[in-house]
């Protein structure tokens, strides 16, 4: 039986699928931002729909994540609206479901093109080895440390061999800490907070310098393909 076809398939639509999803991710960041990705709308419609607004949160902060979308301001809300300790257990929940959605769509859609195309840069296929190595360990460092915006940092997990289960367990675990201090932070400043427009729009401006953060890590790849040209 020829294997070779499949795997063919498989990387011919990665290549097509993943920049495809990538275009739609910086499409919506820029949407959210342009059009007042704005707490005090989403409050208001917490206070409106209170039944439900649990559910809600969830499938926005974890359409946030997986849309590498900066989650601080949402995090601060959890810790406003819900509380500092159901907040922060929303938040961390959410922060790791929506980590789940891009490990599996990495792994799905581009396994065997980063198999392919990792191995070419050296400092990438270095830090695929650490992760794998190191596994669970890895995850937790870069949930307690997060040094890289947490979407771009879901993505390449996804890219290696690690044990999905592991994955999942310390996300989660290790995403409470952070998660727990941001509601908290929250909730004591929310009179503060809520007050001043001049917070959010600070707020925003982190928000923007994550973002740019995350468009730039997607196009490392890129750049060190074209230093390699260079350099030959």
């Amino acid at each position: 039986m020829n294997f070779q076809k499949p795997v063919k398939r498989s990387i011919k639509k990665s290549i097509y699928v993943m920049p495809l999803f990538f275009i739609i991710v910086i499409v919506t960041q820029f949407y959210c931002y342009q059009y007042h990705y704005d707490i005090k709308i989403i409050l208001h419609f917490l206070d409106n729909h209170t039944l439900i607004a649990p559910l809600f949160f969830i499938f926005l902060y974890g359409i946030a994540v997986l849309f590498m979308l900066p989650t601080l301001s949402l995090n601060l809300l959890a810790g406003i609206y819900f509380g500092p300790w159901v907040g922060g257990g929303l938040a961390a929940f959410a922060n790791t479901l929506g980590a789940l959605f891009a490990f599996l769509f990495a792994r799905k859609q581009g396994g065997e093109y980063s198999v392919t195309r990792v191995s070419r840069y050296p400092f990438l296929f270095s830090l695929k080895e650490t992760v794998e190595k190191e596994g669970w360990k890895a995850v937790a460092f870069a949930r307690l440390f997060p040094c890289l915006p947490t979407g771009p940092v879901n993505f390449i997990f996804g890219l290696t061999k690690i044990n999905f289960y592991g994955y999942i367990f310390s996300s989660f675990l290790f995403f409470l800490p952070p998660s727990f201090m941001f509601s908290m932070l929250g909730h004591f400043m929310q009179a503060w907070v809520l007050k001043g427009d001049h917070v959010w729009h600070f707020m925003k401006t982190i928000d923007v310098c994550f973002i740019v953060l995350s468009v730039l890590i997607l196009l490392v790849p890129v750049f060190l393909k074209q230093n390699q040209r260079v350099g030959a």
